[in-house]
């Protein structure tokens, strides 16, 4: 009689535990599947660094290539204007020069009586 009992109520446990064995591995397979998705993603944002990483490095050299060149712009145009400067002052002394020769020459002549003054010279 205890048999009889026991019969249907180990039916139910082994149909139980086929179920929740059944449950585990479906959640084993959402686990690895899950697992498989997150390496996935941490791939793809690995990747997605070092595309990142090359591309600034790429601009990094740009704009150090463009620095190197403006400068040397710039060095060209301070020597350009170091070398106007120059000439200026040059040509500004000549001038300054021959200003002075005249006005030395024009002392003179007003220095002179006046019968001297007004003759006219050779020349």
């Amino acid at each position: 009689e205890n048999l009889i009992f026991f019969f249907p109520l180990k039916e139910k446990l082994e149909s139980h535990l086929e179920t929740l064995k059944k449950e585990r591995d479906e959640i084993l397979v959402q686990k690895l599947s899950g697992e498989n998705k997150s390496q996935e993603l941490l791939e793809a944002v690995g990747a997605e660094r070092q595309k990142v990483l090359f591309e600034f490095e790429g601009l990094r050299h740009f704009l150090e290539e463009q620095q190197r060149l403006l400068l040397a712009r710039l060095e060209l145009l301070e020597t350009e204007i170091g070398k106007r400067r120059g000439e200026d002052a040059a040509r500004c002394s000549e001038e300054i020069s021959h200003l002075d020769t005249l006005i030395g020459e024009m002392k003179g002549q007003c220095q002179q009586p006046a019968s001297q003054f007004l003759q006219v010279r050779p020349g």
